[in-house]
């Protein structure tokens, strides 16, 4: 029986707003081992980015933070499965902390 390394996918992320200056930048990418989902990818920026970032993404009942948009090519992550919703590493990933607000 032959072990076969596993494959990593890159996943790229864009923060937008107030959660680009809590990351330290506007963009990252992470590699991660599949099978990958929204909660995959939070789990590891706060891996990466200490346990201070976990209340910005789940509320104190373990959910999405609704302040949060994790938009998958466009869409919330919500309309594709929540934090269960998987992700390929083809998708572009924008993540928005609080209400988008235009105007001025």
């Amino acid at each position: 029986m032959s072990r076969q390394a596993s494959a990593r996918t890159t996943v790229r992320l864009s923060y937008v707003g107030g959660l680009a200056r809590r990351m330290g930048s506007r963009s990252e990418e992470l590699a991660l081992e599949a099978p990958i989902t929204v909660r995959t990818v939070l789990d590891q920026l706060i891996e990466n980015h200490g346990e201070g970032v976990r209340d910005l993404f789940f509320n104190q009942y373990g959910w999405l933070d609704p302040r949060l948009f994790f938009l998958i090519d466009g869409e919330g992550a919500t309309l594709k499965g929540g934090l269960e919703a998987p992700i390929t590493g083809s998708e572009e990933i924008t993540l928005v902390l609080g209400i988008p607000m235009s105007g001025g």
